[in-house]
């Protein structure tokens, strides 16, 4: 096993190195505003932490002309980083605690292809907490012909950075991502 990768300014930004990778929709971005979340399938009461990504060349396959399966697999990655990051949890503050989140597990429901020139929505939201890790919803939408693109969900463990061992999340993670949820529901 490899050592840690240094610290970046926050933990989004060694996700973020392409220009062609999602970018986080502003409030007042017009693609975010006016969603009935609930008709697209999220529970009442959670208002998504929002990116948006216009389809180009550079995430097209090479066997056949759409988005590979391992793309959707990346960009869920890159959505709950920016989500904790948006949140205060940082590489930094990782580091200090010495924390960070592992994947357990990841279904991917692959509902239409996304072919190069689609724009899409990508939503996330944490959907449940036990004593050591998380479940965390995923949706993909192509607002252009009201269709989802591919819906998900990973279960998230909470470590030690050190140990890899399992750690109790605390009260005042769970608060903040579930306030980032409920607080927002409009």
């Amino acid at each position: 096993m490899t050592g840690p990768r240094p610290a970046q300014n926050d933990s989004i930004a060694p996700c973020l190195q392409n220009p062609a990778d999602p970018v986080v929709v502003a409030d007042d971005d017009p693609m975010g505003q006016g969603i009935d979340w609930a008709q697209l399938g999220v529970p009442t009461g959670f208002r998504p932490f929002l990116m948006r990504l216009d389809i180009n060349d550079s995430h097209m396959g090479f066997i056949i002309n759409h988005v590979p399966n391992t793309e959707y697999v990346r960009w869920f990655e890159i959505l709950a980083t920016a989500h904790a990051t948006a949140l205060g949890y940082t590489d930094q503050w990782y580091q200090q605690h010495n924390r960070i989140w592992f994947v357990h597990r990841t279904e991917i429901d692959y509902l239409a292809e996304v072919c190069n020139g689609d724009r899409l929505l990508m939503a996330t939201w944490v959907e449940s907490f036990d004593k050591i890790s998380s479940t965390r919803r995923y949706l993909i939408h192509r607002p252009s012909d009201g269709r989802h693109v591919a819906a998900g969900m990973t279960r998230w463990v909470f470590v030690d950075r050190t140990t890899h061992r399992p750690c109790r999340i605390t009260d005042e993670m769970i608060h903040r991502f579930r306030g980032s949820a409920s607080d927002q529901a409009e």
